[in-house]
């Protein structure tokens, strides 16, 4: 759909929690990209990502963030709902984490405030959320079940 729209490159990025090059396979993504014909890349090389200031950040007022979503013309988030330990619930704003390197060290700042002051950075054009499935419990891996 973005190339029916005009778009002249696509690129998908996930910042997974577990092993991507399995998540990739196991979620679809990789399959339906390439098909699609989208260039997809993984979060887990520290290379692709530029430290930012985060001028709104209340309490993260740096970060480093991936430079292509930096940089893009157009950022569609795509999040699936997901239960959290932490959150309770991800959806757009949470699923925004995944464009910081070290997504750990938000949990440990101020998860809820950090996740504010990512999402002031660089605000999604789109966000479509892909409800079909609900993971829970174990967020944000889903690994127990799967509500459909």
């Amino acid at each position: 759909m973005c190339y029916e729209a005009g778009a002249k490159r696509v690129a998908v990025w996930d910042h997974t929690c577990d092993n991507y090059q399995f998540c990739f396979s196991r979620s679809g993504l990789k399959k339906v990209a390439q098909d699609a014909g989208a260039d997809i890349f993984s979060g887990h090389g520290r290379n692709v990502y530029k430290t930012v200031e985060i001028p709104k950040g209340k309490a993260l007022k740096t970060a480093e963030y991936i430079k292509d979503m930096l940089e893009t013309d157009v950022l569609i988030n795509f999040p699936i709902p997901k239960q959290h330990f932490a959150t309770e619930l991800t959806l757009g704003l949470k699923n925004m984490m995944g464009a910081v390197w070290d997504m750990e060290l938000l949990h440990k700042i101020d998860l809820h405030q950090c996740i504010a002051d990512i999402n002031t950075l660089r605000k999604p054009d789109l966000v479509v959320v892909d409800a079909i499935a609900f993971l829970q419990p174990t967020g944000p891996r889903g690994r127990e079940k799967r509500k459909t």
